[in-house]
């Protein structure tokens, strides 16, 4: 049995369900999950189901996060990079806290969803613990992507990210839509699907499934179905909806139950790139339809990469829901990808 510490990066609720799905493969096979220690931004306010996990100790952090553009539609990159310059004493006080704590755990393990503050922490206090750092991110330095043309500013910071990432660690496990071939001590394992979902069954009903972590696009997509009152919705944000809402839409604040009860009934899914919703619409067989963030540059890479293998269709715009049909690839060497490599993520 081993003891471990979970690190998870708080942005959007990606990070999070991995870390989740991952832990109860874990004590599945015996393993003890000693702590999970939270990142939290100044920036977001963090998704009710973020602030409690039955039965382990949470521990929350102040960690980097990204800036909203005016039009809550994107992302600001160099003012993102200024400010978390700025609070670089307030996380660096944070990593040598919360390392404090990861001493008196005693964790043989440390596995990290992708936190700059909780890899210096583990870096700093726990040397002799098995260091594993886990997500999509890592992909995209992987000889196997191929990067677009364009925010070569956001490419530089991203790979800057992977590589203090990858240093401080003994295992990097680069979470992907395709399988890929190992390079270096990087290794390329699916996504872990939540066991919740993993039991479910799929039947295509007659509403959309909207997740947008950005407020910006949630304005807009509500606008799309007042003009389309034939349509129904429901939509999920945690962010301030101001307007009249139409009678064939329904706000949700960001629930994890609830949302993968609509999934399993919904007609698509209509979201940005982030990972963990594309990977879950995936193994269900849910038609996708992806529209990145704007200057949000992984998430450009995942809508990419996602469109490539045939079970989504990449957007540049939310105007485009009105013309294209599309039918989503068979899934089924994804989910035999998925359930067949568990033992691939233990330690």
């Amino acid at each position: 049995m081993k003891r471990c510490s979970v690190i998870i990066q708080g942005e959007g609720k990606g990070h999070f369900s991995q870390a989740m799905a991952l832990s109860g493969i874990l004590t599945s096979h015996g393993h003890e999950i000693s702590r999970m220690y939270l990142g939290r931004s100044l920036f977001r306010r963090l998704p009710g189901y973020f602030r409690t996990v039955p039965d382990v100790r949470v521990v929350r952090f102040l960690s980097p996060n990204f800036i909203h553009t005016p039009d809550r539609k994107g992302i600001r990159i160099l003012l993102s990079v200024f400010v978390n310059l700025l609070l670089g004493p307030v996380y660096l006080f944070e990593a040598v806290r919360i390392g404090i704590h990861m001493r008196q755990d005693k964790s043989s393990h440390v596995i990290n969803f992708y936190d700059p503050v909780g890899s210096l922490a583990a870096r700093w206090f726990r040397k002799r613990a098995v260091r594993i750092v886990i997500s999509h991110h890592f992909y995209l330095s992987h000889p196997d992507f191929i990067h677009p043309h364009g925010m070569e500013s956001s490419y530089f910071w991203l790979q800057f990210m992977n590589r203090i990432m990858m240093q401080s660690a003994n295992r990097v496990l680069a979470l992907s839509f395709r399988k890929g071939k190992k390079a270096g001590k990087t290794e390329v394992v699916p996504p872990m699907i939540d066991e919740r979902i993993r039991r479910g069954t799929y039947t295509p009903g007659d509403r959309d499934l909207c997740y947008f972590l950005n407020p910006g696009f949630v304005e807009e997509i509500i606008g799309y179905y007042r003009n389309h009152p034939e349509r129904k919705a429901d939509i999920f944000t945690d962010g301030e909806v101001f307007g009249e809402i139409p009678e064939n839409v329904k706000i949700h604040e960001p629930s994890r139950e609830n949302f993968i009860a609509c999934m399993y009934h919904c007609k698509r899914i209509i979201t940005t790139g982030g990972f963990d919703t594309v990977a879950e619409g995936f193994y269900l067989g849910i038609p996708l339809f992806l529209i990145p963030s704007e200057n949000h540059y992984e998430q450009y890479c995942n809508v990419l990469d996602a469109a490539k293998t045939g079970m989504a269709f990449h957007m540049d715009e939310l105007g485009d829901l009105e013309d294209v049909e599309f039918t989503p690839r068979d899934n089924g060497k994804f989910r035999e990808w998925v359930e067949g490599n568990e033992e691939q993520t233990l330690l």
